[in-house]
């Protein structure tokens, strides 16, 4: 992280709190996503419908984490919270 940013968090108590939350908010999802792995409490459709909205999300955190940006981050984004919605989805259930 640059250090103009540590800077301004350390400074800001608002977005300390906000970089907090952040945090918390990412690994929440690490625990849950490995949790869905390993625990296999879902049937095989719906697991795969997780793992390629993980995919797609990784795919939009490279695109964000470029020099420049990219605009498709916006598509992978949104594609990675259909697909999630699809795997949450009443009818691919639990086992």
């Amino acid at each position: 992280m640059p250090d103009n940013s540590k800077l301004e968090i350390k400074a800001k108590h608002e977005i300390f709190w906000e970089f907090i939350l952040l945090w918390l908010n990412c690994v929440d999802y690490a625990d849950g996503y490995d949790d869905i792995l390993q625990l296999n409490t879902f049937n095989h459709l719906a697991t795969s419908f997780i793992k390629s909205a993980h995919k797609e999300l990784q795919a939009t955190v490279s695109l964000l984490l470029e020099e420049r940006p990219q605009v498709k981050a916006i598509e992978t984004s949104r594609m990675a919270v259909g697909i999630y919605l699809k795997g949450e989805h009443p009818n691919l259930g639990r086992r």
